[in-house]
Parts: C-alpha cells; sequence; structure tokens
C-alpha cells in the first residue's frame, strides 16, 4: 500500500510522462502536416499557426506541471532526480543523436525513425 504522501510524488511523475507523450504527440502532428505540405501547397498557413499554437500549449502545460511539482508535491529527491535525467537527456539528445560515437539508433530500435 503507498503511503498517502507518496501520492503527490506519483502524479508527478504521470505529469512528466503525460507533458512528454503531449510534446511527442504535437510533433507527430506537425511531422504530419509537413508530410502534407508536400503533397498540397496550401497548409502554410495552418502550419505557421501551430507552431506558435502548439509552443504556447507546451509552455502552459509546463508551466501548470511546474505548480504542481514546485508548490503541490513535497520535496523528494527521487522526483528531482527523474525531472533532471530527462531533461538533461532532451537537452543533449541532438549530440548524441547526430555523433556518430553514440548513434542512438543503433542501440534504440525506433529513434532512427524520428
Amino acid at each position: 500500500m503507498i503511503h498517502k504522501s507518496a501520492y503527490p510524488a506519483i502524479v508527478s511523475i504521470i505529469g512528466l510522462i503525460v507533458v512528454l507523450g503531449i510534446a511527442w504527440g504535437f510533433d507527430a502532428l506537425m511531422r504530419f502536416l509537413s508530410y502534407q505540405r508536400m503533397e498540397m501547397f496550401f497548409l502554410n498557413f495552418v502550419i505557421f499557426w501551430c507552431y506558435g499554437l502548439i509552443a504556447f500549449l507546451l509552455a502552459a502545460i509546463l508551466l501548470l506541471l511546474a505548480w504542481l511539482v514546485l508548490i503541490n508535491a513535497p520535496r523528494n529527491v527521487w522526483i528531482s532526480l527523474v525531472f533532471l535525467v530527462i531533461g538533461l537527456f532532451i537537452v543533449f539528445y541532438p549530440a548524441l543523436y547526430y555523433n556518430p560515437a553514440f548513434a542512438l539508433g543503433r542501440w534504440l530500435p525506433g529513434f532512427d525513425a524520428l
């Protein structure tokens, strides 16, 4: 049985997973619109506004998650470490992806499709 004070920590981690899933979904939407634009040449206006709208929505969602983690959740080292490791991976992902020494496509299936 999970102690009652552990629920905000679990909600914080689930919130992080949900935000990453939403960001991945927005990325898939923009990739789909870009492919459609190659076939139909009238989606430039839609893509132009989608970039700004998606950035605004992700910023709002991340602010809500930050509010949840910083205000409502108790101080927990494990939550901080999970957020730090995932954030560092996101920051260093381009260097890891394009560096032949790390070649994530060889190690993790599906990374070469991104």
